[in-house]
C-alpha cells in the first residue's frame, strides 16, 4: 500500500514508513536521498545513463543520456527518479528526438524539488504510478511540452505500451504518434507545494502542459507560453491560491482542459487562458462529476488585442458551486470577440456571492452581510476603466437540473462597444452576449442576484432566456421594518437587458434585446425585477432619419401562476431615443397576482427623474386564467416624450403603449391598485382593454388613460360577464393636454379617450366610484358607453363627462335593453365646468336605453354648463361657455323617479353662454313622486332646453315639489323651453305640477315675437288632483298650454291649468276646434281653475279655448274678482288692460250667445229615463241634477249642457219588487246577472279613474249611496 508523501519544509516521510527528521547534521544525507536518480535494467544495453556533474547552459546540472531510441521517441526507464532541492536535472535531446518518454518502475513517488528540464526542444513525458510531487522550489525548463502522469503505461496506436507496472524492453516504435495512457486501479496522486515567493510561483513550460493521475492537488501555479494545459484525475482536482495560465502574444492561446471526478478551485486560484496583440485566447473545458469554485477563484479566457477570447465549457454529472467571489468569464478588451460560457450539469448549479471568512462564516459590515462579485460572464471592453471593445460578446448558457443565484451573484453578458462605421457611414454595432438558462426543475435568484445582458457605447444588449419545468423565482433582499426592500451595493435581484448607463457618462447607441421566461410558474418578490431598458442617445441614418435605440421585449409564458409581491416589477422602458419594449405574460393555466406596490410598466422617459424619452411605449398584454392586483400594485404604460421631428419637419409623437388584459375567469383590482396608460409629453396615451369571461371587480382602485402634454388620451374598453366598482374607484380617461398646430396650420386637439363597458350580466358601480372622461386642456372629453343586462349606480357613484378646458364633453350612453338601470344616490353628469370653453358648439348627449329606469335617493341625470366661481385661493374663474347636453331616455317599461333631490336636469348656470339641453323620454310609463323632478333650466344667457315625454301608458306625478319643469330664472337672458307630453293617461296630484317658467328679467327686442315656452300634452285621460299645469313669464308674452284629451280631463282639489304673464297672457287650448271630443269635469266648489291671465300694465289677457263634448262644474268668471277662491272657474283676465277671451265649444253651447237652446218639441220625460234600475229607497237614494238655462237635450244619449242643471225628482218609494216584476214581464226570460251600481271613484297612482261601489278612504268622489241589485237587460 502506497502512502502519499507529505512535505514539511524540505523533508519527507518516506514511502516505507521510515520517518527522517532533517536537521543541520543530516541535511546533506537527506538531500542526497531525495536526489537519487536510479536507472533500472529493463532497457538492457539501452539503459539510461546519469551524469551527475554535467553542465547545461553554463550551469552545473545532472545530465541524463542513453535510453532506447525508437524513431523520434527516446525511452528512459528508472527505478527511482527524484530531483533534489536546488538540483538541476536535464535530459539530453539527441538529434531527431521529439519525445522523451520516462518511466519509473520502482515503488516510490518522484519528488521534483529542483529544476527538471530538457536540453533541447523535445517534449518530456514523466510516468510514475506511485505519484509525483513538485516541491515549493521546483521548476520546469522544458521548451516543448511536458506531461507528468501516474498512469501505469504509455500506450501507442499500434497497441504496444511502455509500462512502469510491467516493465518490458522498449517496444519497437517507428512512428511519432503521441502516446496514450493506461491507468491502473489506484493511480498515484500528483501534487505541487506552494511557494510564497510571487516571482517563483509558477511551473512554466513552452508548449503543452499535462498532468494526469489519481488526485491532482495543485498549490503552485502552472503556465505555458503557447500550448494547452490539460489535467486528468480519476479522483479530485484541486487548485488552491495559484494560477494556471496559458498565455500567448501572437498566436492562439492554449486550451485548458480538466477531467476529474471532482474539481475544486479555492483561495483565489486562477485558471486562465489569455492572449494579447493578435492572438486568440484558448478555451477552458471542465468535465467532472462535481465542480466547486470559491473564495475569489476564477476561470477565465481573455484577450487584450485583436484576437478572440475562447469558450468556457463546463460539463458535470452532479453539481456546480461557484461561491464567495468566484468567477467564470470570457472577456475581450480589444477588437476581438468574447467567447461563450457554457455550464451543463445533471444536478444543481449554484452561484453564491456571500462574503465568508476562512471558517465559512458570513462577514457582516455596517450591520449588513457583504457580497463579493460572483458569477459567470462574457464581456467586451471595460466601461469602468474607459476601455472600449470592438467585438461581439459571448453567450452564457446554463443547462442543469436547477439553477440558484444568490447574494449578489451575477450571470452577465456586457459590451462596451467603441465607435466604428461601415464605408456607407452606417454605424457598426457590437452585441452583448445572450444568456440562456434551461433547467429541469427550478430557477432561483435571491438576495441581489442578477441576470444581465447590457450594452454601453455602440452596442446592442443581449437576449435573456429562461426555460424551466419548475418555478422561476426572483427574490430580492429581505425588506426593512417598513416593508421596503434593502438595496445593497446597488444590487436589485432580477434579469435585465440594458442599453446605456447614465452613471458611466458614455454615449450609447444600440438596441435592447428580449427577456423570455418559460416555466411552470414565476415568482418575483421583495423588489425583484425583470427589466429591459435603453438610455440610447440621438443618432441619424445617412438619409437623416432618426435611429431609435429600442428596449427589448419581455415575454413570460407559464403553465400555472405569475406572482409579483412586495415591490417586484417587470419593466421595459426607454429613457433616451428609442421605443420601449412590449411586455407579454401568458398564464392561461393559472393566475397573475400583483401585491404591495409591485408593478408591470412600459415607459418612454421618466417624469420623476425629469428624463424625456423619444420613442413609442410598448404594449403590456396579459393572458391568464385570472388576474389580481391589490395593495397599490399597478400596470403602467406612460410616455414623457420630448420634442423631435422627422426630416420633413413633421412632429414625431412618442405614444404610450396599450394595456391589454384577457382572463378566462375573474379580474380583481383592489386597495389602491391601478391600471394606467398616460402621456406627459409629446404623444398619445395608450388603450386599456380588459376582457374577462368571469367577474371584473375594481375596489378602491383606479383605471385611467390620460394625456397631460400634447396628444390624445387612450380608450378604456372592458368586456366581461359582471363588473363591480366600489369604494371610490376611478375609471377614467382625461386630457390636460394642449392642442398642436402643424406646419400647414392644422390643429390637433388633445382629446380624452373613450370608455366602453360591455357587460353580459350585471354592472354595479357604488361607494363613490366613478366612470369619467374629462378634458382639462385643449381637447374634447371622450364618449362613455356602457352596456349591461342590469345596471346599478348607487351610494354616491357617478358617471360623468367634464370639460374644464377648451373642448366638448363627450356622450354618455347606457344600454340595458331588457334589464333595469338603477340610480340610487348616484349621478350621471355631462358638464361644461367653470372656465371651460366648448369651442365647437357641439352638443353632447346622455342616452339611456333600457328595460326600465329607476332614480331615487337624490339620484340625478344632468347636463350642465356651470357659472362663475372662485377657487380655493379666491381667484375668480369665469363661467363656462357652451351648450348643455341633450338627455335621451328610451325604455321599454317604466321610468321612475322617487324622492326629493332625485332629478333629470339640463342646466345653464349663471353668466353662461350657449343653449340649454333638451330632455327626451320614451317609455311605457313615467312616474315622479315625493319631490322628484325633470327640469330644463337656465340662469345664463341662453334659453332652457325642451322636455319631451312619450309614454305608451301612463305619466304620473305626485307629491309637493314633484314635476316637469322648464325654467328661465331671473338672472337668465333666455326663456324656458317647451314641454311636450304624449302618454295614454296623465295623473298630476298632491302638489305636483308641469311648468314652464320664464322668470327672466331679460327683455327681448321690440317686435321680436319672442314667446315663453309652451306645454303640449296629448293623452286619453288627464287627471289633476291638487295638481298644476302652468306656463308663466315675467317679461314676454305668456307661453301656451295645448291639451289634447280625447276622453276625460278631470280637475280636483285646487288644481290649476294656468298661463300667466307680465306681458300678454298666453293661450290655453283644450282639444282642437274641429275635433271636439272628451269631457272636461270638475267639482265647482274646489277652486279648480283654468286661467290665461296677464299681470302687466297695459297688457291683454290670454285666450282660452275648450273644445269638448261636455264641460261640467266650471263657472265662467264674470264676478270681477281676479281670483275667486270659492269656485272652479275659467278666466282670461288682464290686471290693467284688455281681458282675454274664453271660448267653450261643446255641442250644447251656442257660441254666439253662450245660452243653451231649448228643443222645439216638449219632451216626454217618461221616454227619457231608463227604467232598467229601480229607484233607491229614500234613505239611500242619491240625486241627479242637471243645471242649465231651463232645458234638456232632446235625448239622454246627447251630452248635458255645461251650464244647465237637471234634477231627478222621481219618487224614491218605488217598490223594487214591483219594478222587477214589471221588468220581467216586458223582457225575455233569462237568468239575470246582477251588477252593483257605482257610488264613487278613486284615482290610481298612474292617474287611472276607477269606479267603486262604496266610498273609499282614498281620494274618491262620492257618486251615490249603497249599491242595489240591477238586472242586465
Amino acid at each position: 500500500m502506497m502512502t502519499l508523501e507529505l512535505w514539511q519544509g524540505s523533508c519527507k516521510v518516506g514511502l516505507l514508513g521510515v520517518l527522517a527528521l532533517c536537521n543541520t547534521l543530516v541535511s546533506t544525507l537527506c538531500d542526497s536521498a531525495l536526489a537519487q536518480i536510479v536507472p533500472d535494467s529493463t532497457l538492457g544495453n539501452e539503459s539510461s545513463l546519469v551524469t551527475p556533474n554535467g553542465n547545461v547552459r553554463g550551469l552545473p546540472a545532472t545530465l541524463i543520456e542513453g535510453g532506447a531510441t525508437r524513431g523520434v521517441n527516446l525511452l528512459q526507464s528508472f527505478s527511482q527518479f527524484n530531483v533534489g532541492d536546488a538540483q538541476r536535472v536535464y535530459f539530453a535531446n539527441p538529434t531527431g528526438i521529439e519525445n522523451i518518454l520516462t518511466r519509473v518502475t520502482g515503488n516510490n513517488a518522484s519528488n521534483i524539488l529542483g529544476t527538471l528540464g530538457v536540453n533541447g526542444n523535445a517534449n518530456l513525458f514523466l510516468l510514475n504510478p506511485n505519484g509525483i510531487v513538485f516541491g515549493p522550489n521546483a521548476s520546469l525548463d522544458v521548451a516543448g511540452s511536458f506531461l507528468a502522469t501516474t498512469a501505469d503505461s504509455f500506450v501507442f496506436e499500434s497497441g504496444l505500451e511502455f509500462s512502469a507496472k510491467n516493465p518490458q524492453a522498449a517496444p519497437l516504435l517507428s512512428v511519432s504518434v503521441t502516446p496514450g495512457l493506461q491507468f491502473g486501479a489506484n493511480p498515484g496522486d500528483i501534487r505541487s507545494v506552494a511557494n510564497p515567493d510571487p516571482n517563483n510561483a509558477n511551473l512554466t513550460v513552452g508548449k503543452n502542459l499535462t498532468l494526469a493521475g489519481g488526485n491532482l492537488d495543485l498549490q503552485r501555479g502552472l503556465q505555458t507560453s503557447e500550448g494547452d494545459i490539460s489535467f486528468t484525475a480519476s479522483g479530485e482536482f484541486s487548485l488552491k491560491g495559484n494560477q494556471i495560465l496559458s498565455f500567448t502574444n501572437s498566436t492562439k492561446g492554449g486550451d485548458i482542459n480538466i477531467t476529474a471526478k471532482s474539481v475544486s478551485l479555492e483561495g483565489g486560484a486562477i485558471l486562465a487562458t489569455r492572449a494579447s496583440e493578435k492572438g486568440d485566447a484558448g478555451n477552458v473545458n471542465i468535465n467532472a462529476q462535481n465542480l466547486t469554485i470559491t473564495s475569489g477563484s476564477q476561470v477565465l479566457s481573455q484577450t487584450f488585442g485583436a484576437g478572440n477570447a475562447g469558450t468556457i465549457e463546463v460539463k458535470v454529472d452532479n453539481d456546480v458551486n461557484v461561491t464567495n467571489g468566484a468567477l467564470l468569464g470570457s472577456d475581450t478588451s480589444g477588437s476581438g470577440n468574447a467567447g461563450k460560457v457554457s455550464i451543463t450539469a445533471k444536478g444543481a448549479v449554484t452561484f453564491d456571492g456571500l462574503y465568508r471568512d476562512q471558517d465559512g462564516n458570513p462577514i457582516i459590515q455596517n450591520g449588513l452581510t457583504s457580497f463579493l462579485p460572483t458569477g459567470a460572464g462574457s464581456q467586451v471592453g471595460n466601461a469602468q476603466f474607459g476601455i472600449p471593445g470592438f467585438g461581439q460578446g459571448g453567450d452564457i448558457e446554463i443547462n442543469a437540473r436547477s439553477l440558484d443565484l444568490k447574494n449578489g451573484a451575477v450571470l452577465s453578458g456586457i459590451t462596451y462597444g467603441g465607435e466604428s462605421f461601415n464605408p456607407d457611414g452606417t454605424r457598426i454595432y457590437k452585441n452583448a452576449g445572450n444568456i440562456t438558462v434551461k433547467v429541469d426543475d427550478d430557477v432561483n435568484l435571491t438576495n441581489g442576484a442578477q441576470l444581465r445582458s447590457d450594452a454601453v457605447g455602440s452596442s446592442n444588449a443581449g437576449k435573456i432566456s429562461i426555460t424551466a419545468k419548475g418555478t422561476v423565482t426572483f427574490d430580492g433582499l429581505k425588506p426593512d421594518q417598513d416593508g421596503n426592500p434593502i438595496i445593497q451595493n446597488g444590487s436589485i435581484t432580477g434579469a435585465s437587458s440594458q442599453v446605456g448607463n447614465p452613471q458611466s457618462g458614455i454615449p450609447s447607441f444600440g438596441q435592447g434585446k428580449d427577456i423570455e421566461i418559460n416555466a411552470r410558474s414565476l415568482d418575483l418578490k421583495n423588489g425583484a425585477a425583470l427589466s429591459s431598458i435603453t438610455y440610447g442617445e440621438i443618432s441619424y441614418n445617412p438619409d437623416g432619419t432618426l435611429i431609435y435605440n429600442n428596449a427589448g421585449n419581455i415575454t413570460v409564458k407559464v403553465d400555472d401562476d405569475v406572482n409579483l409581491t412586495n415591490r417586484a416589477q417587470i419593466n421595459s422602458s426607454t429613457l433616451g431615443y428609442g421605443d420601449a419594449g412590449s411586455i407579454k405574460i401568458d398564464a392561461k393555466g393559472g393566475k397573475v397576482f400583483l401585491d404591495n406596490l409591485s408593478f408591470i410598466s412600459s415607459e418612454v422617459g421618466n417624469q420623476q427623474s425629469r428624463i424625456s424619452g423619444y420613442g413609442q411605449g410598448g404594449e403590456i398584454k396579459i393572458n391568464a386564467r385570472s388576474l389580481d392586483l391589490k395593495n397599490g400594485a399597478f400596470f403602467s404604460n406612460i410616455t414623457f416624450g420630448g420634442i423631435s421631428y422627422n426630416p420633413d419637419g413633421t412632429l414625431i409623437y412618442n405614444n404610450a403603449g396599450d394595456v391589454i388584459v384577457n382572463v378566462d375567469d375573474d379580474l380583481n383590482v383592489t386597495n389602491g391598485s391601478q391600471l394606467r396608460s398616460d402621456t406627459y409629453g409629446i404623444g398619445n396615451a395608450g388603450k386599456i382593454s380588459i376582457t374577462a369571461k368571469g367577474t371584473v371587480t375594481f375596489d378602491g382602485s383606479k383605471v385611467n388613460s390620460g394625456t397631460f402634454g400634447f396628444g390624445k388620451g387612450g380608450n378604456i374598453d372592458i368586456t366581461t360577464s359582471s363588473l363591480y366598482l366600489d369604494n371610490g374607484v376611478k375609471l377614467y380617461t382625461l386630457t390636460s393636454g394642449l392642442a398642436l398646430t402643424n406646419q400647414q396650420g392644422e390643429i390637433t386637439l388633445a382629446d380624452a379617450g373613450k370608455i366602453t363597458v360591455n357587460v353580459t350580466d350585471k354592472l354595479k358601480i357604488l361607494g363613490g366610484s366613478q366612470l369619467r372622461s374629462d378634458t382639462f386642456g385643449q381637447g374634447n372629453a371622450g364618449d362613455i358607453t356602457v352596456s349591461a343586462r342590469e345596471f346599478s349606480l348607487t351610494s354616491g357613484a357617478q358617471i360623468s363627462n367634464i370639460t374644464v378646458g377648451n373642448g366638448n364633453p363627450g356622450n354618455i350612453t347606457i344600454e340595458a335593453k331588457n334589464g333595469t338601470v338603477l340610480l340610487d344616490n348616484a349621478n350621471i353628469f355631462s358638464t361644461i365646468d367653470s372656465g371651460a370653453n366648448s369651442i365647437s358648439g357641439e352638443v353632447s348627449k346622455i342616452s339611456i336605453n333600457a328595460g326600465s329606469l329607476e332614480l331615487k335617493n337624490n339620484a340625478q341625470i344632468q347636463t350642465v354648463v356651470r357659472g362663475a366661481t372662485r377657487n380655493s385661493q379666491g381667484i375668480l374663474i369665469p363661467a363656462g361657455n357652451g351648450n348643455a347636453g341633450t338627455i335621451d331616455i328610451n325604455v321599454s317599461n317604466a321610468v321612475t323617479l322617487d324622492d326629493v333631490g332625485t332629478a333629470i336636469t339640463s342646466i345653464l348656470d349663471q353668466e353662461t353662454t350657449g343653449t340649454g339641453g333638451d330632455i327626451n323620454i320614451e317609455a311605457r310609463s313615467l312616474s315622479l313622486k315625493k319631490g322628484a323632478q325633470i327640469n330644463a333650466s337656465t340662469r345664463g344667457q341662453g334659453s332652457a332646453g325642451s322636455i319631451t315625454v312619450k309614454a305608451i301608458d301612463d305619466v304620473s306625478l305626485t307629491g309637493n315639489g314633484t314635476g316637469i319643469f322648464s325654467t328661465a330664472e331671473e338672472t337668465s337672458q333666455g326663456l324656458a323651453g317647451n314641454i311636450d307630453i304624449d302618454p295614454k293617461r296623465v295623473f298630476i296630484g298632491n302638489g305636483a305640477e308641469i311648468k314652464v317658467d320664464s322668470n327672466s328679467t331679460w327683455k327681448p327686442e321690440p317686435n321680436s315675437n319672442v314667446k315663453a315656452g309652451s306645454i303640449t300634452l296629448v293623452g286619453d285621460q288627464l287627471i289633476l288632483n291638487n295638481g298644476k299645469i302652468t306656463a308663466e313669464t315675467s317679461t314676454v308674452d305668456g307661453g301656451n298650454i295645448i291639451l289634447t284629451v280625447p276622453k276625460v280631463l278631470v280637475m280636483l282639489n285646487s288644481s290649476q291649468i294656468t298661463t300667466s304673464a307680465v306681458g300678454n297672457g298666453g293661450q290655453i287650448l283644450i282639444n282642437e276646434k274641429n275635433n271636439r271630443q272628451g269631457i272636461l269635469v270638475t267639482v265647482p266648489s274646489q277652486n279648480n281653475d283654468i286661467r290665461a291671465n296677464a299681470f302687466g300694465n297695459d297688457t291683454e289677457g290670454g285666450r282660452i279655448e275648450v273644445n269638448t263634448l261636455s264641460v261640467i262644474g266650471f263657472e265662467k268668471e264674470d264676478t270681477g274678482v281676479f281670483d275667486n277662491q270659492s269656485q272652479s272657474e275659467i278666466s282670461a283676465k288682464a290686471n290693467s288692460g284688455i281681458d282675454g277671451t274664453v271660448s267653450v265649444n261643446s255641442p250644447d253651447v251656442d257660441p254666439a250667445s253662450g245660452i243653451t237652446t231649448l228643443p222645439v218639441d216638449v219632451v216626454d220625460p217618461s221616454n227619457q229615463i231608463d227604467q232598467g234600475c229601480a229607484a233607491f229607497d229614500e234613505d239611500t237614494a242619491g240625486e241627479f241634477k242637471v243645471t242649465g238655462r231651463g232645458g234638456l237635450p232632446p235625448s239622454p244619449d246627447q251630452p248635458l249642457s255645461s251650464d244647465a242643471v237637471w234634477e231627478d225628482t222621481r219618487t224614491t218609494a218605488t217598490n223594487p219588487q214591483n219594478l222587477r216584476a214589471n221588468t220581467t214581464a216586458k223582457t225575455p226570460k233569462a237568468e239575470a246577472k246582477k251588477i252593483i251600481p257605482a257610488t264613487g271613484w278613486v284615482f290610481k297612482e298612474n292617474g287611472e279613474v276607477t269606479l267603486i261601489s262604496s266610498t273609499s278612504k282614498a281620494t274618491a268622489e262620492k257618486l251615490g249611496s249603497a249599491p242595489q241589485s240591477c238586472p242586465v237587460r
